[in-house]
């Protein structure tokens, strides 16, 4: 019980997210058939973090799923920055593509197919 005080005040105390990525992890939650394979906002927000810290402008991101991490990196490498992300599901990349459309998120691109032989 102590360790999910102690992310919740974290979570709580750090860079809020942006509407456009809490909203979406919102909708993943509800409408996707596994949540569980996205991060955690809190997670989300340690990710924009670090990316930050080391003035990332480049992300390779294995596993995209509905897109809610790679949000977080295009956040965190800003508009002159770019990631690209690996997804073999042509279904989980389309509902990314759709979403990074809606969002106007405009430095990501989606490779689909087997990582091992983008």
């Amino acid at each position: 019980m102590q360790c999910s005080a102690v992310g919740d005040y974290s979570y709580e105390h750090s860079a809020k997210l942006p509407k456009h990525i809490t909203e979406h992890h919102a909708w993943g939650v509800k409408s996707s058939e596994r949540p569980d394979f996205m991060i955690s906002p809190f997670q989300a927000q340690f990710q924009i973090w670090m990316a930050k810290t080391v003035g990332a402008k480049r992300i390779l991101e294995i596993g995209v799923y509905i897109g809610f991490s790679t949000m977080g990196w295009a956040e965190a490498v800003g508009s002159d920055g770019h990631v690209t992300g690996l997804e073999f599901s042509p279904e989980y990349a389309k509902i990314s593509e759709e979403s990074f459309a809606k969002n106007g998120l405009k430095n990501i691109d989606i490779i689909v197919g087997d990582a091992n032989e983008s």
